[in-house]
């Protein structure tokens, strides 16, 4: 940003830094609604209830999953002992393992927001495809993309409150939410 006079920023330049804060989500004291000149701010209640929202839903990805084994196997034909149904989580880990490998570099060239929003919609896709797929290894092939798409807002959150904190409030931020992903198990 150019300064002239007194303090006052060209219009070029201020497009230009809310052009990249705005791109990446983080930063939230800096973001501005270009044509008005008001903050747009979140609130941090907000802000840390999306981020223990995104945390959370990958431990509800996991744990909704364990308590229906036994209603997988009948489903599928299985015997009552297959560990088959294992691969469920273990495809699910794969994604969201392989996914953060995607997300991190992608989310620092195009911004958090839409790296979140293509997550969040590959996770309900493919939600709705082991839902409704016929073979076991279909399903087992949803899972595994329903953990790359969880792998973006899971990772992402983490990126987008080092992005917005520093500190003590960042570390505090990062608790809560870690303690959300961990109580998920209890309400699951």
């Amino acid at each position: 940003m150019s300064a002239s006079g007194g303090g006052a920023v060209d219009a070029a330049s201020y497009q230009d830094v809310a052009d990249d804060v705005t791109s990446t989500l983080g930063a939230r004291a800096a973001r501005q609604d270009v044509a008005s000149g008001s903050p747009r701010v979140m609130s941090d209640r907000v802000f840390v209830a999306t981020i223990a929202g995104c945390m959370a839903m990958v431990g509800l990805a996991i744990d909704t999953v364990l308590p229906a084994f036994a209603d997988v196997r009948r489903s599928f034909g299985l015997p009552e002992d297959s560990t088959r149904v294992a691969w469920l989580i273990t495809a699910f880990f794969l994604g969201l393992a392989t996914g953060q490998l995607f997300y991190g570099p992608l989310s620092d060239r195009y911004g958090r927001k839409p790296l979140i929003y293509c997550g969040l919609g590959l996770c309900a896709i493919a939600a709705s495809g082991a839902a409704m797929a016929p073979s076991l290894g279909l399903v087992i092939a949803f899972r595994f993309l329903w953990g790359f798409g969880a792998a973006g807002p899971r990772s992402l959150a983490l990126a987008m409150v080092r992005d917005t904190y520093e500190g003590d409030r960042m570390a505090r931020t990062m608790s809560f939410a870690m303690t959300i992903f961990i109580l998920c198990p209890v309400f699951a």
